[in-house]
Protein backbone atom coordinates (compact mmCIF):
# COMPACT_ATOMS: atom_id res chain seq x y z
CA UNK A 1 0.00 0.00 0.00
CA UNK A 2 1.35 3.08 -1.05
CA UNK A 3 1.70 5.66 1.90
CA UNK A 4 1.08 9.30 1.93
CA UNK A 5 2.01 11.90 4.27
CA UNK A 6 0.96 15.34 5.55
CA UNK A 7 4.21 16.54 6.62
CA UNK A 8 7.59 16.84 4.69
CA UNK A 9 9.66 14.21 5.64
CA UNK A 10 13.78 14.78 4.88
CA UNK A 11 14.94 12.86 1.61
CA UNK A 12 17.97 11.12 3.75
CA UNK A 13 15.00 9.51 6.08
CA UNK A 14 13.47 8.53 2.98
CA UNK A 15 16.19 6.59 1.56
CA UNK A 16 16.07 5.04 4.49
CA UNK A 17 13.13 3.65 5.01
CA UNK A 18 13.47 2.40 1.18
CA UNK A 19 15.87 0.69 2.01
CA UNK A 20 15.10 -0.74 4.95
CA UNK A 21 18.65 -0.47 6.67
CA UNK A 22 21.24 1.43 8.27
CA UNK A 23 24.05 3.73 7.34
CA UNK A 24 26.31 1.37 5.47
CA UNK A 25 29.86 2.58 3.62
CA UNK A 26 30.27 2.15 -0.08
CA UNK A 27 33.03 -0.10 -1.39
CA UNK A 28 35.55 0.67 -3.10
CA UNK A 29 34.22 1.11 -6.42
CA UNK A 30 36.68 -1.34 -7.98
CA UNK A 31 36.76 -4.17 -5.84
CA UNK A 32 36.18 -7.08 -7.82
CA UNK A 33 37.26 -9.83 -5.79
CA UNK A 34 33.59 -11.55 -4.87
CA UNK A 35 32.79 -14.78 -6.54
CA UNK A 36 29.47 -15.79 -5.14
CA UNK A 37 28.15 -16.06 -8.50
CA UNK A 38 31.17 -19.13 -9.19
CA UNK A 39 29.78 -20.47 -5.77
CA UNK A 40 26.13 -20.76 -7.53
CA UNK A 41 27.76 -23.01 -9.98
CA UNK A 42 29.24 -24.95 -7.62
CA UNK A 43 26.49 -25.19 -4.99
CA UNK A 44 23.64 -25.95 -8.21
CA UNK A 45 25.53 -27.87 -10.90
CA UNK A 46 26.66 -31.99 -10.65
CA UNK A 47 30.44 -32.49 -10.20
CA UNK A 48 32.12 -34.90 -12.75
CA UNK A 49 33.99 -37.04 -11.00
CA UNK A 50 35.16 -38.98 -14.07
CA UNK A 51 33.90 -42.27 -12.99
CA UNK A 52 32.40 -44.07 -15.95
CA UNK A 53 33.43 -41.74 -18.30
CA UNK A 54 32.29 -43.54 -21.69
CA UNK A 55 34.98 -43.84 -24.72
CA UNK A 56 32.39 -44.11 -27.51
CA UNK A 57 28.86 -44.59 -28.55
CA UNK A 58 28.24 -47.78 -28.86
CA UNK A 59 27.45 -48.48 -33.23
CA UNK A 60 23.72 -49.61 -32.26
CA UNK A 61 23.27 -46.81 -29.95
CA UNK A 62 21.48 -43.29 -30.86
CA UNK A 63 22.86 -40.64 -28.55
CA UNK A 64 20.74 -39.04 -26.11
CA UNK A 65 18.46 -36.05 -27.35
CA UNK A 66 19.11 -33.38 -25.91
CA UNK A 67 16.14 -30.78 -25.59
CA UNK A 68 17.87 -26.88 -26.63
CA UNK A 69 16.71 -24.19 -24.01
CA UNK A 70 12.98 -22.15 -24.87
CA UNK A 71 14.16 -18.48 -25.69
CA UNK A 72 12.67 -17.03 -21.95
CA UNK A 73 13.28 -13.53 -23.60
CA UNK A 74 10.32 -13.86 -25.44
CA UNK A 75 7.21 -13.38 -24.17
CA UNK A 76 4.64 -16.40 -23.63
CA UNK A 77 2.12 -18.20 -25.69
CA UNK A 78 -0.53 -17.29 -23.33
CA UNK A 79 -2.67 -14.34 -23.63
CA UNK A 80 -3.56 -13.22 -20.00
CA UNK A 81 -5.81 -10.75 -17.80
CA UNK A 82 -5.65 -9.20 -15.14
CA UNK A 83 -8.30 -8.43 -12.00
CA UNK A 84 -8.02 -7.09 -8.83
CA UNK A 85 -9.58 -8.35 -6.04
CA UNK A 86 -9.24 -7.88 -1.88
CA UNK A 87 -8.43 -10.40 0.84
CA UNK A 88 -9.56 -8.95 3.96
CA UNK A 89 -9.10 -5.63 2.93
CA UNK A 90 -5.85 -5.63 1.12
CA UNK A 91 -5.35 -5.17 -2.28
CA UNK A 92 -4.47 -7.89 -4.53
CA UNK A 93 -3.49 -7.81 -8.08
CA UNK A 94 -3.48 -10.85 -10.41
CA UNK A 95 -2.44 -11.41 -13.78
CA UNK A 96 -2.85 -14.75 -15.30
CA UNK A 97 -3.32 -17.04 -18.59
CA UNK A 98 -7.08 -17.24 -20.21
CA UNK A 99 -6.36 -20.77 -21.64
CA UNK A 100 -8.46 -23.77 -20.55
CA UNK A 101 -7.59 -24.20 -16.87
CA UNK A 102 -5.49 -27.70 -16.43
CA UNK A 103 -6.98 -30.13 -14.44
CA UNK A 104 -4.90 -29.88 -11.50
CA UNK A 105 -5.05 -26.17 -12.40
CA UNK A 106 -2.52 -23.74 -13.07
CA UNK A 107 1.18 -23.22 -11.59
CA UNK A 108 0.93 -19.95 -9.44
CA UNK A 109 3.64 -17.00 -8.38
CA UNK A 110 2.73 -15.39 -5.04
CA UNK A 111 4.11 -11.64 -5.35
CA UNK A 112 5.38 -9.01 -2.43
CA UNK A 113 6.23 -5.82 -3.57
CA UNK A 114 9.18 -3.50 -2.04
CA UNK A 115 8.83 -1.15 0.95
CA UNK A 116 6.27 2.20 0.04
CA UNK A 117 6.04 0.55 -3.50
CA UNK A 118 2.88 -0.96 -4.84
CA UNK A 119 1.27 -3.99 -6.35
CA UNK A 120 1.02 -2.48 -9.64
CA UNK A 121 4.73 -1.76 -10.06
CA UNK A 122 6.18 -4.58 -11.41
CA UNK A 123 3.18 -5.59 -14.04
CA UNK A 124 6.09 -6.08 -16.99
CA UNK A 125 8.06 -8.56 -15.33
CA UNK A 126 4.79 -10.04 -13.83
CA UNK A 127 2.67 -10.30 -17.09
CA UNK A 128 5.73 -11.64 -18.82
CA UNK A 129 5.81 -14.54 -16.44
CA UNK A 130 1.84 -14.56 -16.76
CA UNK A 131 2.18 -15.45 -20.89
CA UNK A 132 4.37 -18.49 -19.67
CA UNK A 133 0.99 -20.16 -17.85
CA UNK A 134 1.46 -19.05 -14.15
CA UNK A 135 -1.35 -17.07 -12.56
CA UNK A 136 1.11 -14.17 -10.50
CA UNK A 137 -0.71 -12.94 -7.48
CA UNK A 138 0.69 -9.44 -6.32
CA UNK A 139 -0.43 -8.75 -2.95
CA UNK A 140 -0.16 -5.30 -1.35
CA UNK A 141 0.70 -5.27 2.53
CA UNK A 142 0.21 -2.67 5.43
CA UNK A 143 3.53 -0.75 6.05
CA UNK A 144 3.83 2.64 7.06
CA UNK A 145 7.07 4.57 7.64
CA UNK A 146 6.43 4.69 11.48
CA UNK A 147 4.70 0.93 11.45
CA UNK A 148 6.67 -1.25 9.57
CA UNK A 149 6.01 -4.43 10.60
CA UNK A 150 7.54 -7.54 8.49
CA UNK A 151 5.53 -10.12 9.73
CA UNK A 152 2.25 -8.66 8.16
CA UNK A 153 4.47 -8.86 5.00
CA UNK A 154 5.20 -12.31 5.35
CA UNK A 155 1.79 -12.80 6.26
CA UNK A 156 0.13 -11.41 3.31
CA UNK A 157 1.97 -13.55 1.57
CA UNK A 158 0.70 -16.56 3.39
CA UNK A 159 -2.88 -15.09 2.33
CA UNK A 160 -2.62 -15.23 -1.31
CA UNK A 161 -1.07 -18.46 -1.14
CA UNK A 162 -4.17 -19.74 0.61
CA UNK A 163 -6.56 -17.66 -0.82
CA UNK A 164 -5.68 -19.13 -4.34
CA UNK A 165 -5.50 -22.38 -3.41
CA UNK A 166 -8.65 -22.13 -2.01
CA UNK A 167 -10.47 -20.18 -5.28
CA UNK A 168 -11.58 -17.03 -2.97
CA UNK A 169 -9.84 -14.88 -5.44
CA UNK A 170 -12.71 -13.79 -7.50
CA UNK A 171 -12.48 -14.48 -11.51
CA UNK A 172 -9.18 -15.86 -10.88
CA UNK A 173 -8.84 -19.27 -12.35
CA UNK A 174 -8.11 -22.70 -10.36
CA UNK A 175 -4.36 -23.47 -8.74
CA UNK A 176 -2.23 -26.07 -8.37
CA UNK A 177 -1.22 -26.09 -4.63
CA UNK A 178 1.69 -28.39 -5.42
CA UNK A 179 3.41 -26.09 -8.27
CA UNK A 180 3.41 -22.39 -6.15
CA UNK A 181 6.37 -20.27 -5.91
CA UNK A 182 7.16 -17.30 -3.53
CA UNK A 183 8.56 -13.87 -5.06
CA UNK A 184 9.36 -10.22 -4.36
CA UNK A 185 11.27 -7.33 -4.56
CA UNK A 186 13.59 -5.43 -1.89
CA UNK A 187 11.38 -6.09 1.25
CA UNK A 188 8.64 -7.97 -0.45
CA UNK A 189 11.68 -10.23 -1.05
CA UNK A 190 12.95 -10.71 1.85
CA UNK A 191 9.72 -11.43 2.98
CA UNK A 192 9.03 -13.97 0.25
CA UNK A 193 12.45 -15.89 1.54
CA UNK A 194 11.11 -15.76 4.85
CA UNK A 195 7.66 -17.52 4.02
CA UNK A 196 9.51 -20.03 2.46
CA UNK A 197 10.96 -21.22 5.34
CA UNK A 198 7.37 -22.57 6.11
CA UNK A 199 7.99 -26.31 5.53
CA UNK A 200 6.16 -27.43 2.58
CA UNK A 201 4.51 -24.27 1.36
CA UNK A 202 6.02 -23.70 -1.88
CA UNK A 203 7.61 -25.42 -4.27
CA UNK A 204 10.61 -22.64 -4.76
CA UNK A 205 11.19 -19.06 -4.08
CA UNK A 206 12.83 -16.28 -6.34
CA UNK A 207 13.49 -12.58 -5.38
CA UNK A 208 14.84 -9.35 -6.55
CA UNK A 209 17.17 -7.41 -4.58
CA UNK A 210 15.97 -8.70 -1.49
CA UNK A 211 16.98 -6.23 1.96
CA UNK A 212 17.50 -7.25 5.12
CA UNK A 213 17.60 -6.02 8.39
CA UNK A 214 15.40 -4.00 10.42
CA UNK A 215 13.16 -0.55 9.87
CA UNK A 216 13.99 3.19 9.00
CA UNK A 217 14.47 3.68 12.68
CA UNK A 218 16.91 0.93 13.45
CA UNK A 219 19.37 -0.64 12.94
CA UNK A 220 18.71 -3.87 15.06
CA UNK A 221 16.93 -6.95 15.37
CA UNK A 222 13.30 -6.99 16.02
CA UNK A 223 10.36 -9.04 16.24
CA UNK A 224 8.47 -7.05 14.02
CA UNK A 225 11.62 -6.40 12.25
CA UNK A 226 13.65 -9.23 12.46
CA UNK A 227 16.97 -10.29 10.69
CA UNK A 228 17.14 -13.22 8.83
CA UNK A 229 20.60 -13.32 7.78
CA UNK A 230 22.48 -13.42 10.74
CA UNK A 231 19.74 -14.95 12.61
CA UNK A 232 19.82 -18.57 11.41
CA UNK A 233 16.48 -18.35 9.93
CA UNK A 234 17.47 -18.49 6.56
CA UNK A 235 18.26 -22.39 7.84
CA UNK A 236 14.68 -23.08 7.23
CA UNK A 237 14.98 -22.88 3.31
CA UNK A 238 14.46 -26.47 2.26
CA UNK A 239 13.18 -25.64 -1.65
CA UNK A 240 15.20 -24.36 -4.11
CA UNK A 241 15.82 -20.63 -4.61
CA UNK A 242 17.03 -18.21 -6.54
CA UNK A 243 18.41 -14.64 -5.94
CA UNK A 244 18.79 -11.74 -8.09
CA UNK A 245 20.95 -8.85 -6.90
CA UNK A 246 22.10 -5.34 -8.60
CA UNK A 247 25.51 -3.60 -8.99
CA UNK A 248 24.71 -0.46 -8.24
CA UNK A 249 22.45 -1.13 -5.14
CA UNK A 250 25.65 -0.76 -2.71
CA UNK A 251 26.20 2.71 -4.18
CA UNK A 252 25.35 5.53 -1.82
CA UNK A 253 23.24 7.85 -2.61
CA UNK A 254 22.82 11.24 0.44
CA UNK A 255 23.91 8.74 3.31
CA UNK A 256 22.32 5.19 2.35
CA UNK A 257 22.74 2.62 0.71
CA UNK A 258 19.42 0.70 -1.25
CA UNK A 259 21.23 -2.49 -0.57
CA UNK A 260 24.34 -2.68 1.32
CA UNK A 261 26.72 -5.46 1.23
CA UNK A 262 26.19 -7.19 4.63
CA UNK A 263 22.25 -7.64 3.73
CA UNK A 264 22.00 -7.74 -0.06
CA UNK A 265 21.21 -10.67 -2.64
CA UNK A 266 25.24 -12.01 -2.28
CA UNK A 267 24.32 -12.07 1.82
CA UNK A 268 21.16 -13.93 1.37
CA UNK A 269 22.69 -16.35 -1.09
CA UNK A 270 26.11 -17.09 1.11
CA UNK A 271 23.55 -17.98 4.10
CA UNK A 272 21.39 -20.30 2.22
CA UNK A 273 22.54 -23.98 2.39
CA UNK A 274 19.98 -25.48 0.35
CA UNK A 275 21.26 -27.19 -2.91
CA UNK A 276 19.85 -25.71 -5.89
CA UNK A 277 20.19 -21.95 -5.04
CA UNK A 278 21.58 -19.16 -7.25
CA UNK A 279 22.83 -16.10 -7.59
CA UNK A 280 22.63 -13.60 -10.53
CA UNK A 281 24.20 -10.00 -10.04
CA UNK A 282 22.60 -7.79 -13.09
CA UNK A 283 25.59 -5.76 -14.12
CA UNK A 284 25.28 -1.66 -13.91
CA UNK A 285 21.33 -2.14 -12.69
CA UNK A 286 19.94 -0.14 -9.47
CA UNK A 287 17.72 -1.47 -6.87
CA UNK A 288 14.51 0.57 -8.36
CA UNK A 289 15.20 -0.34 -11.82
CA UNK A 290 13.63 -3.72 -10.98
CA UNK A 291 9.81 -1.54 -10.93
CA UNK A 292 8.63 -0.65 -14.91
CA UNK A 293 8.75 2.82 -13.69
CA UNK A 294 12.27 3.29 -12.66
CA UNK A 295 11.38 6.81 -12.17
CA UNK A 296 8.59 6.38 -9.81
CA UNK A 297 9.41 9.67 -7.78
CA UNK A 298 10.82 10.29 -4.38
CA UNK A 299 10.87 6.84 -2.90
CA UNK A 300 12.82 5.73 -6.46
CA UNK A 301 14.99 8.69 -6.31
CA UNK A 302 16.14 7.58 -3.13
CA UNK A 303 18.88 4.81 -5.17
CA UNK A 304 21.58 4.89 -7.65
CA UNK A 305 20.59 3.97 -11.14
CA UNK A 306 22.43 1.89 -13.75
CA UNK A 307 23.40 3.80 -16.74
CA UNK A 308 23.17 0.89 -19.45
CA UNK A 309 20.47 -0.33 -21.70
CA UNK A 310 17.92 -0.90 -18.65
CA UNK A 311 15.90 -2.97 -21.04
CA UNK A 312 18.37 -5.51 -22.01
CA UNK A 313 18.57 -6.17 -17.75
CA UNK A 314 14.83 -6.50 -17.67
CA UNK A 315 14.67 -8.62 -20.94
CA UNK A 316 17.45 -10.77 -18.20
CA UNK A 317 15.40 -10.72 -15.85
CA UNK A 318 12.84 -11.66 -16.84
CA UNK A 319 14.20 -15.11 -18.20
CA UNK A 320 15.67 -16.19 -15.09
CA UNK A 321 12.47 -15.42 -13.60
CA UNK A 322 10.74 -17.97 -15.88
CA UNK A 323 13.35 -20.47 -16.59
CA UNK A 324 13.73 -20.49 -12.71
CA UNK A 325 10.22 -21.33 -12.70
CA UNK A 326 9.85 -23.57 -15.46
CA UNK A 327 13.11 -25.54 -13.61
CA UNK A 328 12.46 -25.66 -10.45
CA UNK A 329 8.58 -25.46 -10.15
CA UNK A 330 7.59 -27.18 -13.29
CA UNK A 331 10.64 -29.82 -13.68
CA UNK A 332 11.70 -29.04 -16.78
CA UNK A 333 15.83 -29.84 -17.31
CA UNK A 334 16.19 -27.92 -20.61
CA UNK A 335 15.60 -24.66 -18.69
CA UNK A 336 19.12 -25.61 -16.79
CA UNK A 337 21.30 -23.61 -18.68
CA UNK A 338 20.13 -20.09 -18.25
CA UNK A 339 20.40 -20.73 -14.60
CA UNK A 340 24.26 -21.90 -14.49
CA UNK A 341 25.36 -23.00 -17.75
CA UNK A 342 25.57 -22.13 -21.25
CA UNK A 343 22.89 -19.56 -21.29
CA UNK A 344 23.44 -17.88 -18.13
CA UNK A 345 27.20 -17.57 -19.54
CA UNK A 346 26.31 -15.56 -22.73
CA UNK A 347 24.88 -12.65 -20.41
CA UNK A 348 28.19 -13.14 -18.81
CA UNK A 349 29.90 -12.47 -21.79
CA UNK A 350 27.47 -9.36 -22.70
CA UNK A 351 28.08 -7.98 -19.22
CA UNK A 352 24.43 -7.83 -18.49
CA UNK A 353 25.15 -10.59 -15.62
CA UNK A 354 28.16 -9.64 -13.51
CA UNK A 355 30.14 -12.91 -12.50
CA UNK A 356 32.83 -10.98 -9.66
CA UNK A 357 35.42 -11.88 -11.72
CA UNK A 358 35.77 -7.90 -13.52
CA UNK A 359 35.77 -4.69 -11.52
CA UNK A 360 31.49 -3.61 -10.89
CA UNK A 361 30.75 -0.15 -12.51
CA UNK A 362 31.89 2.86 -10.54
CA UNK A 363 29.63 4.31 -7.82
CA UNK A 364 29.00 8.46 -8.70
Amino acid sequence: MRHAFALLLSTSLLALAACSGSTATSPDPDASGDTSTDDALADSSPVDTGEGTDTGTPPDTAPDTVTPPADYTAKGTHPTKTVDVKISGTAVHVIFPTDPVPAAGFPAVVFAHGFQLGEKDYDDTLTHVASWGFVVVSTDYTASLVSNDHRKVKQAILDARAAAIAGTLAGVPKVDASKIAASGHSLGGKCATWASTEKGLFAGTFVLDPVDRGGPFDGTSTDARPFLIPTGALDGLSAPIGYVGATQSRCVKLTQTCAAEDRDAASFFKATKVANKYLWTMFDYGHMQFLDNPGCGFTCDACVPGTTDPPSRRKWVKALFVAFLSRHVLGDASAQPWLDGAKRDEGVAAKVLWDGKIARPACP
